[in-house]
């Protein structure tokens, strides 16, 4: 709630250059591991170190808020334009797999060991994608793979399965719980009761904006995690995690 607030007094919406704020869309890629714990023994999980998510600002005249995409082929089919679908959307020229991972996982002034000479690229047999960034792995070496293999295995399918899912105009890519959630700014009366129970009990930050809300009185930051376009249970401790990272 504290993250949230500090964003809403932020008003990233506003501040933004001016473009459609609905269609930008931004790569969260996290540079340490972060442990979420998830219950009162001490038991959780943890967000590791290279994990990312797309990131899309939401705004309009009715609500306020954002939503993050853990598959960048769920971020598309929710956030493009409808003029534009997943076919016009520009690619990055294929590139090692591991090398590409292993570079957003590093910061800048960390050093990664990279081939002197660039290696001609190989497909996997079969001829596989990776469901987060939507693009076909490929890699230099096989020692490349190998490495990649452990972080890929649970975000690997047939390439097949992207082409026809795009040519079909296919919605839900990814497998919950990492599908999509989002964080809205809303009005008193669209909070649910436990949640306003909450606020009340931990003291929480609720922040006021004019012109916000029930005359200006005040937006509840809520929090939703989604199941193929449905509220689903939640959200999770590590998904209220990735939101407290996005506001950040």
């Amino acid at each position: 709630f504290t993250q949230a607030s500090s964003l809403l007094r932020d008003q990233p919406w506003v501040a933004m250059p001016p473009v459609d704020a609905r269609h930008l869309v931004v790569k969260i890629t996290l540079l340490r591991p972060i442990t979420v714990l998830g219950d009162s023994a001490g038991r959780g999980t943890q967000l590791e170190r290279g994990d990312s998510v797309w990131l899309a600002l939401l705004h309009d005249d009715e609500m306020m808020g954002f939503a993050i995409f853990w598959c960048r082929l769920d971020c598309e089919a929710r956030m493009l334009p409808p003029t534009l679908d997943h076919a016009d959307v520009h690619r990055e020229a294929p590139r090692c797999a591991y090398e590409a991972a292993s570079l957003e996982a590093t910061t800048a002034t960390a050093a990664v060991e990279m081939p002197q000479k660039p290696a001609k690229l190989k497909r996997t047999k079969p001829r596989s994608y990776d469901l987060r960034a939507g693009s076909e792995l490929v890699y230099n070496s096989a020692q490349a793979q190998r490495l990649h293999w452990p972080d890929v295995k649970p975000w690997s399918r047939p390439l097949s399965e992207r082409d026809e899912g795009i040519a079909q105009g296919r919605k839900w890519w990814a497998r919950p719980p990492l599908q999509e959630a989002s964080l809205l700014y809303r009005e008193a009366t669209l909070v649910p009761f436990d949640d306003h129970d909450t606020i009340r009990r931990f003291g929480l930050p609720v922040p006021g904006l004019a012109g916000v809300g029930v005359q200006g009185t005040g937006c509840y930051p809520v929090p939703m995690q989604f199941k193929s376009g449905g509220v689903a249970a939640g959200p999770t401790a590590s998904v209220c995690m990735w939101l407290e990272v996005a506001c950040a």
